[in-house]
């Protein structure tokens, strides 16, 4: 994949992360190992600023391309699609407690 992130160099891009992340950056560099450093981080679902500049891993990369030069406020947020369950613990403290019953 590195070779053909020159390509993108200084350019914004699209980078979908394990954790799911969905963000659009500018990216300022690379390596063999596909690391990347990228500038004027943007959050795609909220359009919310995160970082002027971050390094990411390359095996937390998912997914990365090109995206349209449009300013950051001119592109619609996306749904964010991430599993956020409110109170999760509990429900897993229940599905705990039943499997105690069962035995």
């Amino acid at each position: 994949m590195s070779p053909l992130l020159k390509d993108y160099l200084h350019r914004r891009v699209l980078v979908i992360t394990t954790a799911g992340d969905c963000i659009v950056a500018t990216l300022e560099g690379f390596d063999k190992n596909t690391n990347v450093v990228i500038s004027d981080v943007v959050d795609r679902c909220t359009l919310r600023p995160m970082a002027m500049a971050q390094a990411v891993r390359g095996s937390e990369i998912v997914a990365m391309g090109p995206i349209d030069d449009a300013p950051t406020g001119t592109v619609d947020p996306l749904k964010d699609t991430k599993n956020k369950i409110p109170n999760e613990h509990l429900i897993w403290e229940k599905v705990g407690q039943r499997k105690l019953y069962r035995h």
